[in-house]
């Protein structure tokens, strides 16, 4: 049997990889987990290629954009920008109640 993820190395050298299977049964809609599990632990090579200064920087950034924080700052800069465009729009239009101005 052949596992493989996605991941990114960033150090070479032998790691070890320890692997744990559990056995679960589904009977009639109701989910049973087994007692125990076995464990495999094994030892691997891990290799790595040299990474330019551009992955470096696309790696990083990915890191960033995708932390809890920026995301909920960007989503409420989205809603304070959605604001002050709608303020901006009722300040523009006439009022009804003013005449003549």
């Amino acid at each position: 049997m052949t596992w493989s993820w996605d991941v990114v190395p960033l150090k070479a050298g032998t790691r070890v990889l320890t692997l744990e299977i559990r056995s679960v049964a589904d009977i009639e809609g109701r989910r049973i987990e087994g007692a125990g599990g076995q464990l495999f632990t094994t030892s691997i090579d891990v290799g790595v290629k040299p990474e330019n200064l551009g992955e470096k920087v696309t790696r990083w950034s990915k890191a960033v954009v995708d932390h809890p924080l920026v995301r909920g700052f960007g989503s409420l800069a989205v809603v304070a920008a959605a604001l002050a465009a709608g303020w901006r729009w009722l300040l523009k239009r006439p009022w009804p109640w003013i005449k003549g101005v």
